[in-house]
């Protein structure tokens, strides 16, 4: 189906099976994104050791940051560019969606710049104890995951426009690509160069920067 075809769509098809056809994929798109840390945390605990599962587990706080500035960005700036496309009013929508893009990198680089200066604080207040294992486990994994966080909210942005054109399923498979590009690496640096955390971390900048791609 064309672009256009698509878009039109979604003003006109009727209302449940619409909903049904963007829920699902929407839905499943979504929950791949909580992929990345469960599965550092499943390749971490098992061939790294639970003293480093603690300290990927730890960074929750951290996790759910990121997932509510995304939301803020994305759910406000694709309600008004789902509008402006009804209204037809192309021009407008092209500003907004230059407006949500470049709003996700200019977050995505304050947030990274906050957390990799104040990452021993943060992984502090965290509950992790200083002087731990499981605190410089914790320390670790934060400050290189945060060198890729233009990519991770790039890719929820991304996503989102793209479901807003009622490509649902094509945003479900570029959120898919990144996580099984995540699972490869993790079994990868982690079992096979034996990186440990630090692997775990790698392979989710990685594997978010192919997503957005």
């Amino acid at each position: 189906m064309a672009v256009n075809e698509r878009t039109l769509k979604m003003g006109s098809a009727p209302i449940f099976p619409l909903l049904v056809s963007m829920a699902v994929p929407g839905l499943l798109g979504t929950l791949t994104t909580y992929l990345y840390r469960t599965v550092d945390q499943i390749f971490v605990g098992n061939f790294v050791g639970r003293t480093a599962l603690g300290g990927i587990s730890v960074l929750s706080p951290f996790n759910n940051v990121i997932i509510a500035l995304s939301l803020f960005i994305t759910v406000g700036g694709t309600s008004l560019l789902a509008l402006t496309m009804g209204r037809k009013d192309y021009d407008e929508a092209n500003k907004l969606f230059t407006n949500i893009v470049i709003q996700a990198i200019e977050m995505a680089l304050i947030v990274s710049v906050l957390f990799f200066v104040f990452a021993r604080p943060f992984v502090g207040v965290c509950g992790a104890k200083k002087g731990t294992q499981t605190y410089e486990y914790a320390v670790l994994y934060l400050k290189i995951v945060t060198c890729g966080q233009v990519f991770n909210m790039l890719n929820q942005g991304l996503a989102a426009i793209i479901r807003t054109e009622g490509a649902a399923k094509y945003s479900m498979f570029a959120n898919i690509v990144g996580a099984f590009f995540n699972i490869v690496l993790d079994a990868l640096l982690i079992i096979v160069f034996k990186m440990g955390v630090a692997g775990a971390a790698i392979a989710t900048i990685v594997s978010q920067l192919m997503g957005a791609a």
